[in-house]
């Protein structure tokens, strides 16, 4: 018998002892437990184990929630998606999603924004892009609470990504202007600026209000002064009068914003956007 399974009915034997001649406090038995748990866990991983010390990461989380132990669960479970992390990626976003409520559940609002960072790549990973993009927008929303303004923005560009992706284009348009706002007032961030404007331009576009397109362009000169003079705004009003070309805005409405996106710095290096003046 491997040391693990040694500890581990050790845990579970710790875990049945209570009993009418048993005098230690419920609380403390558990806790003895979960302490069993974690030491027979860290001997599966040790041993490579991997699901085996997955799963008994799990038990030790249970019993630590059970004694309202959170962010002691919360850590458990962390553990857990280690384990599963490169064998199992379905059951490591399940415990990783438990992992993130418990460290709600302990008012760790910071670890919960990283657990959410790392569940939304994990989510991109396995092809989730809808999971990808909402836990995208969570992380966003708890480093932003955390005043870790940089970080949320990070994040929430990512969601900003997805939501294009998803043709859910006020979603993006929202948070890449958003995003050029907080930067504006930042020195070493303003570089930035016209490349979140630029994206937001590329999706207001792709909801074929010509219209509005033109004067949130107009709009982004209040938010950066110097927008107008920029080779994003002059691509943006190319791309614009293209699209008011009836053969051109066909071309131009058959793709997908995405590719104009992933294609910002490709364009800034061509006469024209992707395309316009040639076939797709």
């Amino acid at each position: 018998m491997s040391n693990g399974e040694t500890l581990l009915r050790k845990a579970e034997k710790a875990l049945q002892s209570g009993g009418l001649f048993n005098f230690t406090p419920k609380e403390q038995r558990l806790e003895n437990a979960a302490e069993a748990f974690n030491d027979a866990a860290n001997a599966f991983k040790m041993d490579r184990d991997l699901a085996k010390a997955g799963q008994t990461y799990e038990r030790e989380a249970a019993v630590r929630t059970e004694i309202k132990q959170h962010i002691d669960a919360a850590n458990a479970l962390n553990e857990a998606f280690k384990c599963y992390r490169q064998t199992a990626p379905v059951e490591a976003a399940r415990v990783l999603e438990a992992s993130v409520a418990a460290f709600r559940e302990g008012k760790n609002a910071r670890r919960a924004a990283a657990q959410f960072e790392t569940l939304a790549k994990l989510y991109e990973e396995l092809g989730e892009t809808e999971r990808a993009r909402t836990a995208y927008q969570q992380a966003g929303t708890f480093y932003r609470d955390e005043n870790q303004e940089a970080t949320a923005n990070k994040s929430l560009l990512k969601y900003a990504e997805l939501s294009a992706i998803a043709k859910e284009y006020y979603d993006a348009i929202a948070v890449f202007e958003d995003v050029a706002k907080s930067n504006i007032a930042n020195n070493l961030l303003r570089f930035s600026v016209k490349d979140h404007l630029f994206k937001a331009g590329v999706c207001h576009l792709a909801t074929n209000d010509i219209i509005g397109a033109g004067q949130a362009f107009q709009r982004y000169a209040e938010i950066d002064k110097t927008f107008l003079t920029t080779r994003e705004y002059a691509l943006l009003q190319e791309l614009k009068e293209a699209i008011e070309v009836p053969a051109e805005g066909q071309r131009i409405r058959q793709s997908e914003p995405l590719r104009l996106l992933e294609g910002n710095n490709d364009w800034k290096n061509r006469r024209h956007p992707p395309g316009i003046g040639r076939g797709l």
